[in-house]
Order: structure tokens, then sequence, then C-alpha cells
């Protein structure tokens, strides 16, 4: 299925036919679906499905890629789910998301944004590793990108817990907690199943001084700034706290 050619010279006006996929309304139950799916195979791989928008041409921007679920009035909007199938003796398939590379300007971010909530909770984003059966649980490593430019700064890992914005007298807004809690161990040996550390390194250098650690309370414009406990905890039924 092939839309139309566009020979025409107005570089505005003179587009190319579309393609428009829409599936029958319904006046009581739901509409129907629109469904894309590859073909099967007996015995080897099954076929790819590609989506792609087109490069540009000499001056433009190429396309862009939206996938959008519908507005509701009472219900609840649809979810949008990128899945990749049960592996059953091999690899499950990973799922990517990408931005291009720049060669003269900026390169595209990656955004995971929620929605605004008018009288409900925001929603959560929330980053989880899949179990291990027979060896490690999966690791999350969020790295900012390094610089070659001289004189310039590695970027910025940058984790805030959120604002309390409400000025209320009586009771406003409190900010939000920064959590980072190592791993519990559940082992029943009482010197190799030890919980996971907590560790906190400053930056190496080769000539220059190492980068510091710095832990500071808040700051109060009308009361007093926060405190800073370090505290091991309490020893079990046997043992010495630490």
């Amino acid at each position: 299925v092939t839309a139309g050619a566009a020979f025409g010279s107005n570089a505005v006006t003179d587009i190319g036919g579309d393609l428009i996929f829409t599936a029958g309304s319904a006046t009581n139950a739901a509409g129907g679906a629109v469904m894309v799916t590859s073909g099967y195979s007996a015995s080897t791989s099954s076929g790819d499905v590609a989506v792609a928008t087109a490069s540009a041409g000499a001056v433009g921007n190429s396309g862009e890629m939206i996938l959008t679920t519908g507005k509701t009035t009472v219900g609840s909007s649809g979810s949008a789910s990128i899945n990749t199938g049960v592996a059953t003796q091999g690899n499950s398939g990973g799922a990517y998301v990408t931005t291009g590379d720049s060669f003269y300007g900026l390169t595209g971010s990656i955004e995971l944004t929620t929605g605004k909530a008018t009288t409900g909770d925001a929603g959560d984003i929330k980053l989880t590793v899949g179990q291990g059966d027979t060896n490690n649980g999966g690791d999350v490593v969020t790295t900012a990108g390094p610089t070659t430019a001289a004189g310039k700064v590695g970027g910025q890992v940058a984790i805030n817990g959120g604002a309390g914005t409400s000025t209320d007298a009586t009771d406003g807004g409190d900010g939000g907690d920064v959590v980072v809690t190592a791993g519990a161990a559940f082992g029943g040996n009482a010197v190799t199943d030890i919980g996971g550390d907590v560790k906190i390194n400053g930056g190496a250098a080769t000539n220059a001084y190492g980068g510091a650690v710095e832990v500071m309370s808040g700051f109060s414009a009308a009361t007093s700034s926060g405190a800073i406990s370090l505290t091991t905890a309490n020893a079990g039924a046997v043992g010495v706290s630490g």
C-alpha cells in the first residue's frame, strides 16, 4: 500500500499523500482495533515489524514518531506498553530507547514524565530489574555523559526529592525524601549472607585533587537547619552493633 507521490514545486502545499488506517466506530460497545502482526514461521524466525519515518531531504526535519492513547471523560485513558516476548530457552529481547547522534547540534533528550494530577496523586516512575534465579540480579546503572572538550565538565547525576509547594501556614507542603537503601540479605549463613553496602565515592583525578564528598543538611529561612545523624543499627540476638 503506497500513497501517491507529489511532484509539485511548492515546498509547503505540495505534500505526498497520507496513509490513514482507522478501525470502525461503535455506538455502544468498544470500537474496532488496529492490529499489525508479522508472519509466523514453523521452523525459524518470525517476521519483523518495522515502523520508520523517512529521512529528510536537503532542507528540513525528518518526520516525528508519535504514539498516543486517546482521551477519556469518565474512564481511564489507555496504557502505552512496549514489551518483548518471553524466551523459553534463549534470551528475551531487549527494549532500547536511544536518541540519534548529532554532528553539529545537540543530541536529543530522553524524558520520562508522568502526568499532572488535579485532585489525586501524580503517577510514579519506577525502574525495576527482574529477578535472577541461578545467577545474580541485574544492575541498575545510571551514568552521566563524558566530555572530550578541554575545560568542560562531565554531566551530573542529580537526584532531587519533590518540592512541597503549598504555602499554607497551618500545614503546608513538606519536601520529599531521597532514600537510598542497600539490598537486604535473607540467606541463613551468619558470616557470608550480609546485607548490601551503601558506597559513596568522590571522583578520582589524574593530576589535580580528587572529588570531595559533601554532606550538608537543609537550610531554613525561618527556623533551625536540619540535623545530620550517623547511626549504626542495633545488633541482633547474637553479635555486636556496627
